[in-house]
C-alpha cells in the first residue's frame, strides 16, 4: 500500500511538473530568493499574529497571485 501510494505522488509531481506552474515553480529559486528577504518583524519579536507563511511563501503566493490574477 505504501508503495502505491508513494507511486501515486510521482505521477502527481510529474504531472505538475509539466503544467505552466509547475515549470515557473522549477524556475524561480525560492530559497536564494527567500535568504535575502528579511524575516517579518513579528516572526523575530514574538508579537504580533503569526505569519501564515514564512518568507519563501510569501513570495509564492504573491507569484501566484500575479500568474492567477
Amino acid at each position: 500500500m505504501t508503495n502505491l501510494l508513494f507511486f501515486h505522488e510521482n505521477l502527481l509531481d510529474e504531472h505538475f511538473s509539466q503544467t505552466d506552474l509547475g515549470i515557473l515553480y522549477k524556475a524561480i529559486p525560492f530559497e536564494q530568493l527567500s535568504a535575502t528577504i528579511p524575516s517579518p518583524r513579528g516572526l523575530v519579536t514574538g508579537q504580533g499574529r503569526k505569519s501564515w507563511f514564512d518568507v519563501r511563501g510569501g513570495i509564492g503566493l504573491m507569484i501566484l497571485k500575479h500568474v492567477m490574477g
